[in-house]
């Protein structure tokens, strides 16, 4: 449902075990699925964005020379899954690749306070705020008559979304920008 989600989340466990083949020890997995109201919404908003996407646009027609129906629905689908699963934060400071530190973008969360409503965390935590390239990717691949618009910075996006600077000039978490969300150590400034 969500190839693009291996991160820490804070859900509840719902383990199960696997045995190797020529093993005899079982290993534990802490999480086989997402739990049923993660799922339920994710697939709900797939099922209503493939609708939408599909009514027109796609087929024979072609809406763009640059962007496919498919790479529409990926970029969605890899916005949906980063807002609804969040990822708790890093306890380390990043660096930028001109060597000054970059802060990882959090938010604390509470299990009365989650991002998404109705989506229960398990206990109480730092989130890393998903980077705004996730949202203005989507914008970016999918046909205008979706009107799917992102937050804009400097009115309502830092409530929601990670990015550095003031500015559409500044990094947004992609790596077209110049700032990517994970750098070669593996340092996360946001979700992305």
């Amino acid at each position: 449902m969500c190839p693009g989600v291996a991160y820490s989340a804070p859900l509840e466990a719902n383990s199960s075990t696997i045995t190797f083949p020529g093993s005899t020890t079982p290993i534990p997995l802490p999480l086989t699925s997402f739990p049923d109201d993660i799922t339920a919404l994710i697939s709900r908003s797939l099922d209503a964005f493939s609708t939408s996407l599909l009514s027109s646009a796609c087929g024979r027609d072609l809406f763009s020379h640059v962007s496919t129906c498919l790479d529409c629905y990926s970029a969605y689908r890899d916005w949906i899954c980063r807002i609804a699963v969040p990822q708790c934060a890093p306890t380390s400071t990043g660096t930028s690749q001109e060597g000054a530190a970059v802060l990882p973008q959090t938010t604390a969360r509470t299990t009365d306070e989650p991002r998404v409503a109705n989506i229960t965390a398990s206990y109480a935590y730092e989130e890393l705020l998903p980077c705004l390239s996730n949202c203005n990717n989507v914008d970016r691949k999918c046909p205008m008559f979706l009107a799917f618009r992102c937050p804009r910075r400097r009115v309502n996006a830092e409530q929601s979304y990670a990015f550095l600077g003031l500015d559409t000039e500044d990094g947004d978490g992609s790596a077209d920008t110049g700032s990517p969300a994970l750098d070669r150590w593996g340092n996360r400034w946001c979700n992305g």
